[in-house]
């Protein structure tokens, strides 16, 4: 019995996972055993993430509306517009929407004319800002009949929407506040997940039974996959975050140290690692992102390496390059074929059918090469391997 509920669970939170609908309350049978436990805690973290999903969809983004009487005067507002337009609220109510609309907008004439649409196109207003520039605001419209047979026109739009070149300031913010959001959210989800996992071991301790503990360790692997998506957003969101921190770094301890770290991994110990640190290079750098830039290669390396030739190989070297430096992975995998070689450091690709990462790391590591001013390149040929090409400047410190 136990067997079979186990297997449900797993079978729910992979169906989950596929429809990314988290919105659902795994069963319980009332025994409070340990299989209760793991769906009681998987809810929990599964409504949390439907939530913070909900939230993330609506709250970077602040709707704005207004309603228009049957002679385009704003009658009401609400307070995004007065943000979106930086002017007070006695100045926008009782005003024509034609007094805030731009020489580059469509008139009110043509959103009027949307209203009689059965399917409205979306438009764009420019609008005057207080300080005279434009700014793009998407919107809708429909026509509001009230009871006395009054007719207004509900505009509604985005305040946070696309604006004119000038206005890039304003977009920068709506980045910071999106970024801010998702690290605190990702950093909150790491207790759940590690309680799940800690609770899915005590399962395997109390039992003996080999079946159970095949199904908990399904379990306990899409709790590995989502933690790895979370450190990952985590890293994405500190890299956007936090300011370089310049120390000199001693990149053949770094590598080491990466190495030792990551022997754990499947197929890791059938591997030979061949260090190549020029021992005259000298380098200051941010060592927290070094470590992600070369963990993030040399896990690649390893968890995409052809563990069925004569001899996986990695090689690793680092050497001066134009005051800075210059750091190699090659491995003799199977390499990446052409026509995948331009998506490689594209948001969630994959390119492969292993089911391995979920295509964030070579996007987070690009990512992480351009706030040290670097570039990060590929060489790979299919069935000779890659090599990942990774050249950073020198960085000082600022001076006190």
């Amino acid at each position: 019995m136990e067997d079979q509920r186990l297997l449900q669970l797993v079978e729910l939170i992979a169906q989950a996972n596929r429809e990314q609908n988290y919105a659902l309350k795994l069963p319980t049978s009332g025994k409070n055993d340990s299989v209760d436990l793991i769906s009681k805690e998987v809810t929990h973290l599964l409504n949390r993430l439907s939530s913070e999903m909900e939230a993330r969809g609506s709250a970077p983004e602040g709707e704005i509306y207004f309603l228009l009487d049957d002679q385009q005067i704003i009658r009401s507002a609400n307070a995004e517009v007065w943000e979106a337009l930086g002017h007070q609220e006695q100045d926008i109510l009782g005003q024509p929407l034609a007094s805030f609309l731009h020489e580059q907008s469509p008139g009110v004439d043509e959103l009027l004319q949307e209203t009689s649409k059965q399917q409205f196109s979306g438009l764009r207003l420019a609008m005057v800002h207080a300080q005279g520039h434009a700014v793009l605001l998407p919107v809708t419209a429909s026509i509001l009949t009230q009871p006395d047979g009054a007719k207004y026109t509900l505009v509604a739009g985005l305040h946070e929407a696309q604006k004119m070149p000038r206005e890039g300031e304003r977009t920068s913010r709506q980045v910071q506040r999106l970024t801010s959001f998702l690290h605190k959210t990702a950093s909150e989800f790491k207790g759940p997940i590690s309680s799940i996992s800690g609770v899915v071991n005590l399962a395997k301790l109390e039992s003996q039974d080999f079946k159970q503990h095949r199904y908990l360790d399904l379990v306990n692997k899409t709790v590995r996959q989502m933690d790895t998506i979370i450190r990952n957003i985590v890293t994405f969101c500190g890299n956007m975050e936090d300011a370089v921190e310049v120390e000199k770094i001693d990149l053949a301890l770094e590598i080491t140290h990466i190495l030792r770290d990551l022997r754990s991994l499947e197929g890791a110990e059938m591997i030979k690692y061949n260090l190549n640190v020029d021992p005259n290079l000298s380098f200051h750098s941010d060592p927290w992102r070094i470590q992600i830039i070369l963990s993030n290669l040399i896990s690649n390396a390893i968890k995409y390496q052809n563990l069925d030739q004569e001899y996986p190989t990695i090689n690793i070297m680092a050497k001066p390059w134009e005051g800075g430096v210059e750091m190699i992975v090659k491995d003799n995998g199977p390499g990446i074929a052409r026509e995948y070689q331009e998506s490689i450091f594209d948001m969630f690709f994959k390119a492969t059918d292993k089911p391995q990462g979920a295509g964030l790391g070579l996007f987070i590591t690009r990512s992480v090469v351009e706030k040290l001013g670097g570039h990060i390149s590929l060489e790979s040929k299919t069935r000779e391997g890659s090599s990942f090409i990774v050249r950073l400047p020198q960085l000082s410190k600022p001076k006190v």
